[in-house]
């Protein structure tokens, strides 16, 4: 099934035409899509990729050598992380998506489709892990609950011997849960052993949305990359006043 979901971008520069154009290729990439996939490690939780053990009467040697392993596959995967469209709620309707992620409705939000199969938008078994060594990515959406009871993944080991299928599975399933703090972003992620994930040939880019903050500068670099891209719309926010986007949030 196809996923909408906005990948939310940031496009400062301090007056430097370097950094200018670095932010022009970022877009570039994105509208194309080639998909940056980050380093677990430099995303903004800081429980990112926790997990717990259920059987603590091992050797904790044995212990020891299995969170090396988790922690060694953890450190291959790379992430890319965007809102997911719901029934309910539509990403480009938050404010604090805008202001988080696309530096205070200055940046652009990118209308992204996304082939997930349909019956795994949440589960992560070991044989979607073998499907993670052929096709080196996983789509999934990422579960949610509360601080308070927060179901950390369980690494469960048997025995003394060090699985390196279940090391994996829970190196992915680590990085595909989040507590409700972050419930509004509604992520779907890519985990992804490259540093890039290519879109397939059942997805595409279909918009970039500019954010209402966007000064005159920014506007003519997005569009002068834009222009390489003529079958991805530009939609525009800057003309809507006050009023008009807090309405347009409400209705959505």
């Amino acid at each position: 099934m196809i996923v909408k979901a906005y990948k939310f971008r940031s496009l400062r520069w301090n007056d430097c035409p370097c950094e200018q154009e670095v932010a022009r290729n970022r877009l570039r990439d994105l509208v194309s899509g080639k998909l940056y996939c980050a380093d677990w490690l430099s995303l903004n939780d800081v429980a990112e990729g926790v997990y717990r053990f259920s059987t603590y009467d091992l050797p904790q040697q044995r212990i020891q050598e299995f969170r090396k392993k988790v922690f060694s596959f953890k450190k291959k995967l790379h992430v890319f992380c965007a809102s997911a469209e719901t029934t309910k709620r539509n990403p480009l309707s938050d404010p604090l998506m805008w202001a988080h992620y696309a530096d205070d409705h200055t940046g652009v939000a990118v209308e992204l489709h996304l082939n997930v199969e349909r019956n795994r938008l949440y589960k992560i078994e070991n044989h979607d892990v073998k499907n993670l060594f052929s096709h080196s990515s996983i789509k999934r959406k990422v579960n949610y609950c509360s601080s308070q009871e927060y179901k950390l993944p369980v690494a469960e080991i048997a025995n003394e011997n060090v699985d390196e299928d279940d090391a994996w599975l829970i190196a992915c399933r680590a990085l595909l849960q989040k507590t409700n703090d972050w419930w509004h972003e509604r992520e779907l992620r890519i985990l992804s052993l490259n540093k890039f994930y290519a879109l397939n040939v059942l997805e595409r880019v279909s918009r970039v949305v500019l954010g209402c903050r966007m000064n005159e500068d920014q506007e003519r670099t997005v569009r002068s990359v834009l222009e390489e891209f003529p079958k991805v719309e530009i939609v525009s926010t800057r003309d809507k006043n006050e009023n008009q986007l807090l309405a347009a949030i409400r209705d959505n």
